[in-house]
């Protein structure tokens, strides 16, 4: 007992810590992408981002990325010392070169690039610049104004700031403004200006939407007026530096550390920030956060849910906390170095105040074990927290969790799960014999968690492996809690949580339902609220029977002083969270669950080149296809958690999901494409969407035109090809039909050759009688007239086709060489039709002269008969065809073939048969023009005729013939 108070005296006097509490801040230096730790000023433009001007250049942040803009992107001086963002969305930067620039549409616009500052000359900084309600900027420099119309016209006073005393001819109504504006240079009310002093400064002045309500600095005062009233708040070096957060609300600082939010209503300082450091510049931003600009230690964001940290600030041991209970009326905590503190319990006045809350060290006695309430577990991370050392029979001490169960103990460690007797310091048996990392009862069911998945048994021999019936319980178990409604709520190292109830798992939370992560570390579950921390932060859920959803996600960006959430003990509103690097506390109905989320494209590739942000369509060249687009989602409040959705409404209409800032499209084809991007911050909020249209051109080879010349050019190669072939073709056909021509010119040839002996014999036979008769005249004269016919036939033997001229000389030498063999038996005609041209128009060779023989042998040879044969030429213009007729008078075929039979005559008609089988061969040499028709009638046999004869009619195609004239 007397080491016991010795070491209570000891842990009292010399190691007892002190919290010292502060508000949970971010904060933001040069490791981080700011230019400089010394930051003048900040604004929030309406875009979103937030603007810091510092020693060595312009910020642009968008909660994960600096952008730093210098002298070399048109700044003119690199200190800049303040920012103003006029109703047109351009940011004024006063630098500490006396210049006038602002940024606009992605550039800095100096007297180099813009005709309108060109016409202003600065002589040195600015005390404050307005806007009125026109538009037109006001600059006022220590003893000269600028005013800068709405249509580019300036206009230049010789008054400023410090001859504000001076009669002024002109009053300015003001819109907004930043800085201080003498009195002397605002339009006020009639009843506001008759209050107020001449050595006044106007501080503040409501929108033109809201009651008419100003605020005015003297030197040791803040004036607020309105039409309720005047009320006057002292406040020393009020006109040094001062901020309005809203119309309640304002800040108060100057060059010492630390600044004091005052409440006008209640007059009262509502909180205290950064009393440690030299604040520049306060703004809030739209989410509400608080940003604090420093001198030399960058810049501090507050989120608006006022977290508060609590640090022990130790000599020896460290600040891991691994577990948090209220015990009786004091929160109790557990370092992983078996250390143990208590301290008084947070309330709303907590997070009003800065303040040192003294801890007391923690005696876990029996008396200590009574105040616990049932069921409750303590997480150990590895550590004696209730000194269960002194309990010799148990292997080791050292433990992952401990629940408490009136005098018994339920402890888990790396060398099995024990029940113990706390009170008399015994073991009362061991459950489980191997490694465990958790152990929690419920009713008469011992659940042991291990590495291999989660265990239960009733306290015997038995012991079930629960993975086997449900798979989910083969992941590596990691803590345990139970809510009102008898749920056990699992932790797994891998798969997220799982409640359990009536044997059945009822819910599972994972990533893909809204845990911040599925490794999970702690539980705590309050009402029907269940509260889960990860390695990468804190998430509430709502355990409403059928519900079972993830309310909000909690991270270092709302206030946790690390993600890593080791332990989590809620009393009532109040969430206490045990960290490696301390305790975090806060008001849970604070807590935002919603924030505001933009969207601004930031910059847009093409081929490697910038293209301007503010268009919202692109006409690019089909070499041109590769575009990346870059863009910032802009939530202060997620700290950086941002999620993109986005489509190419062209390319793919499906939404895909990203966290990268930046979508590259290395090789687009062409058409017309609208790229739709959204931002959604860790709320599940999101930004207005973003469309960019863009167009690639289509390349030579895809263009209409192209095409309809490609398509004809494939026209006329294939025609060309085609034609060739057909050529190609025509010329085989062409050779095969000469060598046909020829074969059949030949045949005619042969023919002919067969025909002329045949006439020759015959007028052989002729002469012969002649001799034989002793007419010796006439055989003479019959075989001049002979001579003259076969000199005829042989210069006409090698032609094909003759002219009818030609064939009509060649037939009456015939027929009169005939007459002579008849002694002018027969008498004749050759008929020629007038508009027939004879020396023109051609017909075979050798074609008629076998008919016409045939005619005066067979026809006009019949003893009492005078005999008369017509030969005549006929022309059929509708048909175009050349009628030949051989006509005679004879008795006709049948009467006599009848009379030759009587008188035992018979003669084999040659040249008739040689003459079809040339008309055959003649037909056979022009397939594409009209035969030649014969035919032969017995004119006796007909019964519509008169008189007797033979009438043979061979109609010949004048239009072949005409074209073959020179064959």
């Amino acid at each position: 007992m007397r080491n016991l108070l010795l070491t209570v005296l000891w842990y009292t006097l010399f190691l007892s810590p002190a919290f010292t509490q502060e508000f949970s801040y971010t904060r933001y230096d040069t490791k981080d992408g700011l230019a400089n730790s010394t930051v003048y000023n900040m604004c929030q433009s309406r875009d979103g981002f937030i603007w810091f001007g510092t020693e060595t250049g312009l910020n642009r942040f968008d909660g994960c990325r600096f952008k730093t803009f210098t002298t070399a992107d048109g700044l003119p001086s690199n200190q800049v010392l303040n920012i103003w963002e006029d109703s047109r969305g351009r940011l004024w930067l006063m630098t500490f070169k006396p210049a006038i620039c602002y940024y606009a549409g992605g550039k800095i616009h100096n007297r180099d690039n813009d005709s309108i500052l060109k016409k202003i000359d600065i002589h040195s900084g600015w005390n404050s610049i307005a806007e009125s309600p026109d538009g037109d900027i006001i600059i006022q420099e220590p003893y000269i104004t600028h005013v800068i119309q709405r249509t580019g016209n300036v206009i230049t006073y010789p008054w400023g700031a410090l001859n504000s005393q001076k009669s002024v001819p002109v009053l300015f109504n003001i819109k907004n403004f930043s800085g201080q504006l003498p009195l002397n240079f605002v339009n006020l009310p009639g009843k506001i200006r008759n209050a107020v002093r001449p050595d006044w400064i106007l501080l503040y002045q409501s929108a033109p939407a809201d009651t008419p309500y100003y605020a005015f600095a003297g030197w040791d005062s803040v004036i607020f007026m309105s039409a309720s009233g005047t009320q006057n708040i002292h406040a020393p070096y009020a006109q040094q530096r001062q901020v309005f957060l809203n119309r309640n609300q304002y800040i108060i600082y100057n060059r010492h550390k630390g600044l004091r939010i005052f409440d006008r209503d209640k007059n009262t300082v509502s909180a205290s920030y950064l009393s440690d450091y030299i604040i520049n510049a306060v703004i809030k931003d739209r989410e509400q956060n608080l940003w604090f600009s420093t001198q030399g230690s960058g810049v501090f964001k507050i989120s608006p849910n006022r977290f508060k940290n609590l640090f022990i600030n130790r000599i020896k041991g460290d600040t891991y906390i691994c577990d948090i209970h209220k015990v009786g009326s004091s929160v109790c905590i557990g370092t992983k170095n078996n250390e143990y503190w208590k301290f008084d319990p947070v309330n709303d006045l907590f997070f009003q105040q800065e303040a040192s809350n003294t801890t007391r060290p923690v005696i876990t006695n029996d008396q200590f074990l009574e105040q616990l309430p049932g069921r409750t577990l303590f997480q150990l991370a590895n550590s004696d927290f209730l000194n269960i050392a002194r309990m010799d029979t148990i292997p080791s001490f050292w433990g992952k969790t401990i629940q408490v169960l009136r005098d018994t103990l339920l402890s888990a460690n790396c060398f099995g799960v024990f029940e113990m007797n706390a009170r008399h310091k015994k073991l009362i048996r061991t459950l489980y014999p191997y490694r465990a990392t958790c152990a929690y009862k419920q009713g008469a069911i011992y659940y042991i968690g291990t590495l291999q998945g989660l265990y239960a048994t009733t306290g015997g021999n038995t012991i079930t492996d629960m993975g086997r019936q449900f798979p989910a319980f083969k992941n590596n178990i990691s803590t345990f809690a139970e809510s009102d409604d008898g749920t056990l709520w699992i932790g797994t190292n891998g798969g997220g949580v799982y409640g359990y109830r009536a044997g059945k798992i009822i819910a599972r939370l994972d990533h893909s339902s809204g845990l911040n992560s599925d490794m999970c570390s702690s539980l705590f579950a309050s009402g029907n609220k269940l509260w889960v921390g990860s390695e990468k932060g804190l998430n509430q859920v709502d355990i409403t029977p059928g519900v079972y959803k993830v309310v909000s996600n909690i991270t270092a960006s709302d206030g946790l002083n690390s993600n890593i959430v080791n332990t989590i003990y809620v009393d009532g509103h109040f969430v206490y969270i045990g960290t490696p690097v301390g305790i975090t506390v806060f008001d849970e109905r604070t807590v935002r669950t919603h924030g505001t989320c933009y969207l601004n494209m930031t910059g847009i590739i093409v081929s490697g080149q910038p293209e301007d942000t503010r268009q919202h369509h692109l006409l690019l060249k089909h070499k041109d296809n590769n575009i990346s687009f870059e863009y910032s989602g802009i939530s202060f409040l997620s700290g950086g958690d941002i999620t993109y959705k986005y489509r190419v409404l062209g390319l793919d209409d499906t939404w895909k999901y990203t966290r990268e800032a930046v979508l590259t499209y290395p090789a687009l084809p062409s058409g017309n494409y609208t790229l739709e991007l959204i931002a959604i911050n860790k709320f599940r909020d999101e930004s207005k969407p973003l469309r960019y249209h863009f167009e690639i051109e289509q390349s030579l080879w895809e263009t209409t035109w192209f095409k309809i010349v490609l398509a004809l050019a494939g026209v006329l190669i294939i025609t060309l090809v085609v034609r060739y072939i057909i050529l190609l073709s025509h010329r085989k056909e062409k050779k095969q039909l000469l060598m046909d021509h020829k074969i059949k010119s030949l045949e005619q040839m042969a023919l002919r050759a067969q025909m002329n002996p045949h006439f020759i014999f015959n007028c052989l036979n002729s002469m012969q009688r002649y001799i034989i008769d002793g007419d010796i005249k006439r055989a003479n004269f019959y075989l001049s007239r002979f001579a003259e016919l076969v000199r005829e036939t042989l210069d006409n033997a090698a032609r094909i086709f003759i002219s009818v001229e030609e064939e009509v000389r060649y037939l009456s030498r015939y027929i009169e060489l005939e007459r002579l063999q008849t002694r002018d038996a027969f008498d004749y005609t050759i008929d020629i039709d007038p508009r027939i041209n004879p020396a023109q128009l051609m017909i075979p060779n050798m074609v008629l002269q076998p008919f016409v023989e045939n005619a005066i042998k067979h026809g006009l040879d019949h003893p009492g008969i005078k005999g008369k044969l017509t030969v005549s030429f006929k022309l059929l213009d509708e048909e175009e065809v050349l009628q030949c007729i051989v006509a005679d008078n004879g008795p006709g075929i049948k009467a006599g073939t009848a009379l030759k039979q009587q008188h035992g005559r018979q003669f084999a008609a040659k040249g008739i048969s040689i003459t079809d089988k040339r008309i055959r061969t003649l037909n056979q040499l022009a397939p594409g023009a009209p035969p030649i028709q014969i035919q032969v009638i017995d004119i006796g046999q007909q019964e519509s005729s008169i008189g007797t004869g033979t009438r043979i009619i061979i109609n010949l195609p004048i239009k072949y013939y005409d074209q073959e004239r020179n064959y």
